[in-house]
């Protein structure tokens, strides 16, 4: 247990590397392409029409999966510069972000603003006293420690109504174009004639470095704990050689009445 804990202390401060990627680029931190580390109001459009893109591609996801979808409410964790929210509020009434660092939230709430959102909160922590019809997070949780990520993913199944909808993306593992980078931080590594085990000293990487980390599929199943052929939809994700998994689930209940959809 004190080995444990060592290991926790020691970890990686990924909230102190986005804080300094919020104060620097915090579009750039969101989207990693050059156009969004200055972007202009051309750049700007196109990025947040990858927000768009998403929530659509989502909200059809859910639809084709588990039946009609119509979310009065959602959070949206790792929200940024609000890349998501300002979609979101188009088609939901109530809307909660959350994000670590603080240069994020402010420019989240100045985008939404502008937007013409208004039910609308940005928050540094998961709120433990509200649910929501849809929990989100995309392209977050694989910046972030397995170990804190998996307390994370508990904390946003919480929330999540009962016939409620969740939908997360995570990296699963490296593939080979990534085997450089990490000799390269290394402060040893063992080969037993079929496997690697490489020790990393992340203190080697500067304040503000963008960090990518692997989860354990089966245990993130295990933390959903979903009834016998409970649905889900899982798509395969590749962010630069970093493979993960986009996971759509909703959360079961006993009896749900879904209403017509007005969007």
């Amino acid at each position: 247990m004190d080995f444990f804990k060592q290991e926790v202390y020691e970890m990686r401060d990924t909230d102190k590397d986005w804080n300094e990627i919020a104060k620097t680029a915090p579009y750039w931190g969101v989207l990693s392409h050059d156009e969004f580390r200055e972007p202009d109001a051309a750049a700007l459009e196109r990025f947040f029409k990858t927000g768009e893109d998403d929530v659509n591609y989502s909200w059809h996801i859910f639809n084709k999966i588990f039946g009609e979808f119509c979310p009065n409410s959602a959070l949206d964790f790792g929200c940024g510069v609000g890349r998501l929210m300002v979609a979101m509020q188009k088609r939901i009434e109530r809307l909660v972000g959350v994000d670590v660092a603080d240069e994020m939230r402010r420019i989240c709430s100045d985008n939404m603003i502008a937007a013409g959102a208004t039910n609308f909160e940005v928050l540094k922590d998961i709120p433990e006293d509200q649910k929501f019809d849809w929990v989100n997070s995309v392209i977050v949780l694989q910046h972030i420690p397995a170990i804190r990520g998996y307390e994370l993913i508990k904390k946003l199944w919480g929330p999540t109504k009962e016939g409620g909808s969740l939908s997360i993306q995570f990296s699963i593992y490296h593939d080979s174009t990534h085997i450089n980078k990490l000799l390269e931080k290394s402060t040893y590594f063992t080969h037993d004639g079929e496997k690697v085990s490489m020790n990393l000293d992340l203190a080697k990487f500067d304040a503000g470095t963008m960090m990518m980390f692997d989860y354990d599929l089966g245990y993130v199943m295990s933390l959903l704990d979903l009834e016998d052929r409970a649905p889900l939809y899982i798509e395969h994700t590749n962010h630069g050689g970093h493979r993960g998994v986009w996971l759509f689930v909703r959360k079961p209940a006993p009896h749900i009445t879904v209403e017509e959809c007005s969007q």
